[in-house]
């Protein structure tokens, strides 16, 4: 053999011992890391779901380590590090609505491994606008009951801005703003009747809000009602009530297109243009019949609803009592003209009126008189109550 051929067989065989023993020294072939895999890039929320969850997973070979972040405050999740081999493991995202205004809103999580690239997942949630929710709509408070609740909550989604109003000195509201999420509100309503005469008193509370309003309607009653005349026909007037005139424009039953039937000064005269007339004297009084012992009672009132419009001084209505002496008496303070715009409720306390009018018996009565040509409607009565205290 050639010294040449000698050494390069020499030469093979040393490559071919210095491979043998590089495979005898890493005989798995070359390393692989751990590798990040998540299940999820991102997460839909939408508007009424507050948990979703997602996996870690490690697709490499070893033990991977890793931890999650977020700069968005309304997003928190669980676990938020830990370590995986082969198991994966489940992260459960939580968002929090509470503070967050109507709207859409993305957020980001970072899942960030000890080895290799950071991965982020998405997240979306919708706050739907919020929904003013009242638990009553009415409030009424009998002559014995002088306090209720009542609740305020948002049965939408993000922040509810709410006030109340207050528009009696004999009502008291607590608490009278707020703002609400999920929770529910508690309102304490409660009414003073001190220094208040006998009466039916009505007031709506009005609960504004940044997405509307609510109205809750209060009764609160002082002493015993003990006589109240509704009108439907002329056959139920002329039961309860004699109605005079000179001339022929008698108090009637009309219907106000708000109230029903209620009595016009001009009910049953001349009155196809829906006025009344000039030069009218008529009045509509309870007969003796429906007169009322009030002997028991320390304060009677009479209560009753009343719209007018008449010429200014010239034309009039007026409330009048029976006195002792079998005439009948009106204060100026029970006399009206002009307008009063709308329907409204009035109260006339016998208290008020002295010496003049019975304190034994009850009879009243309402007169319309007009001295001049007028444009103008007259006056209406409805729903007239008699309200005492023992």
């Amino acid at each position: 053999m050639s010294e040449i051929l000698q050494r390069n067989l020499l030469s093979v065989i040393l490559f071919s011992f210095t491979l043998f023993l590089g495979c005898e020294e890493n005989p798995s072939g070359p390393t692989v890391d751990p590798n990040l895999d998540i299940s999820m890039s991102s997460l839909d929320f939408g508007s009424e779901y507050t948990e979703l969850t997602f996996k870690i997973g490690n697709q490499g070979v070893g033990t991977l380590e890793w931890s999650i972040t977020s700069s968005t405050d309304w997003i928190s999740y669980n676990p938020d590090a830990g370590t995986t081999t082969t198991e994966s493991d489940v992260v459960t995202v939580s968002v929090n609505r509470d503070d967050l205004s109507a709207g859409s809103y993305d957020g980001v999580i970072v899942v960030t491994p000890d080895t290799g690239s950071s991965q982020s997942i998405t997240i979306q949630l919708v706050v739907p606008a919020p929904e003013l929710s009242i638990s009553v709509t009415d409030l009424e408070f009998n002559d014995t009951e002088d306090e209720f609740e009542f609740t305020i909550s948002n049965t939408g989604g993000g922040i509810l801005k709410w006030n109340i109003s207050e528009t009696a000195e004999w009502l008291t509201i607590s608490p009278r703003r707020g703002e609400t999420s999920t929770e529910t509100e508690q309102i304490s309503v409660t009414v003073n009747r001190n220094g208040l005469s006998a009466g039916d008193y009505s007031r709506d509370i009005i609960v504004y809000s940044n997405v509307g309003e609510r109205s809750i309607a209060v009764n609160m009653y002082k002493g015993l009602k003990i006589r109240e005349y509704n009108f439907n026909t002329n056959n139920d007037l002329d039961e309860e009530w004699i109605c005079l005139s000179e001339g022929n424009d008698f108090w009637g039953i009309v219907n106000d297109q708000n109230r029903g039937p209620v009595v016009w000064c001009n009910g049953r005269g001349d009155h196809t243009d829906g006025l009344y007339n000039n030069n009218m004297f008529s009045t509509m009084r309870l007969k003796p019949e429906e007169e009322m012992d009030v002997r028991q009672y320390s304060e009677v009132v009479i209560q009753f609803w009343m719209y007018y419009e008449t010429q200014e001084d010239d034309d009039y209505v007026n409330f009048f009592v029976r006195g002792d002496d079998d005439n009948w008496y009106f204060k100026t303070w029970t006399q009206w003209s002009g307008s009063n715009s709308s329907w409204m409720e009035y109260a006339v306390n016998l208290s008020d009126w002295g010496d003049i009018i019975s304190e034994d018996f009850l009879r009243f009565g309402f007169g319309f008189t007009s001295n001049h040509s007028t444009q103008f409607a007259g006056a209406f009565i409805d729903g007239i109550e008699i309200w005492a205290i023992e």
